[in-house]
């Protein structure tokens, strides 16, 4: 039984993201 790999999406606008 393969592993639920977590679907691939962009940065979550509800976390900020640390410009750097």
């Amino acid at each position: 039984m393969p592993l639920p790999v977590p679907n691939p999406q962009p940065t979550s606008p509800q976390i900020p993201r640390i410009p750097w």
